[in-house]
């Protein structure tokens, strides 16, 4: 039963790579760029928690 969940998960994985190498891509920017201070967020971690939680 867990091998089966466990195989699940990496084919997950394996199958959405490529967006979560976009989106750390895109997080990284958006951070660099303090473009969350935009819409009023003190932090990367506040605009994360507030946007995407």
């Amino acid at each position: 039963m867990k091998q089966d969940r466990l195989t699940h998960l990496e084919n997950l994985i394996a199958r959405n790579q490529c967006h979560f190498h976009e989106i750390g891509i895109t997080l990284k920017e958006i951070r660099d760029s303090r473009l969350y201070k935009l819409i009023l967020f003190e932090t990367i971690e506040a605009y994360t928690k507030a946007r995407w939680d």
